[in-house]
């Protein structure tokens, strides 16, 4: 290898370092004489160089740097950049205005799309409320008889206790019918063995009530009736009845009969 061609090799690595430089403060927005003094004397000492990086560059090599050789000032690489990125910028605003801007057909698809969906909408209603459905006459019959096998499990307020105290009711009644009270008088209607009952069962509701600790509900208040009122009524009107067939044995009946 001769001196000239060290020469040479050396001038186009300074001349690269030079260009290098000169591109970094032209992006800064600033320039050096000192370096644009050297580039010239290098081009008008070694012509080759601009020659060299003035040939086609490979495919894979970016072309920004291609507009840098055959500069001579700061301001000259930029005008071939800006005309590279304004297609690029250019096609992205078409882009832009086509998906911002629809066509006819685009609004008319898309109002076939809403008419489908309006159309669908009452199909597919029941469809989601069949996830949560409302509730039915069935739900509430099923309800009402599970509340009522829940009252019948509960413990009866008709214990023997009450029993005991009917019971006595009734047969002070049917001594009070025969010795003291007419039972057609105004005293003696009012002295029945199914209004003391009555009197029981006021007293029974009051305790379910504190007991419960809620409002009486129908269930609760059927299956009252049909284990402990009929029971109770049923029991005052045996042993009022035994008591007067009894007294009547032994002479003793009701004061409207002996009269």
């Amino acid at each position: 290898m001769n001196v000239s061609t060290v020469e040479v090799q050396r001038a186009r690595r300074r001349y690269k370092a030079l260009l290098r430089e000169r591109e970094s403060l032209a992006s800064s927005g600033s320039s050096d004489p000192v370096v644009e003094d050297e580039i010239r004397k290098l081009e008008e000492r070694y012509s080759e160089l601009k020659s060299s990086l003035l040939q086609p560059l490979p495919n894979n090599f970016p072309a920004t740097l291609a507009p840098v050789a055959h500069s001579a000032t700061s301001e000259e690489p930029a005008k071939p950049l800006s005309s590279s990125v304004a297609p690029s910028a250019s096609l992205s605003s078409e882009l832009h205005l086509t998906h911002s801007n629809p066509g006819p057909c685009a609004q008319s698809d898309e109002l076939c799309v809403k008419a489908l969906d309006t159309q669908h909408q009452p199909h597919t209603a029941p469809s989601r409320a069949g996830a949560h459905p409302p509730a039915r006459p069935e739900g509430y019959l099923i309800l009402f008889f599970l509340q009522l096998f829940n009252e019948s499990r509960q413990p009866s307020l008709l214990g023997c206790w009450n029993c005991a105290v009917i019971a006595t009711f009734s047969m002070a009644i049917a001594l009070l019918h025969c010795i003291l009270l007419d039972p057609s008088s105004t005293i003696g209607s009012i002295l029945t063995p199914s209004r003391l009952c009555c009197l029981v069962h006021a007293k029974n509701l009051a305790s379910l009530y504190r007991r419960a600790n809620r409002p009486l509900c129908v269930p609760m208040l059927i299956v009252y009736v049909c284990c402990d009122v009929v029971p109770s009524f049923a029991l005052n009107m045996v042993v009022y009845k035994v008591s007067l067939t009894l007294m009547g044995f032994y002479g003793v009946r009701p004061l409207s009969f002996a009269c």
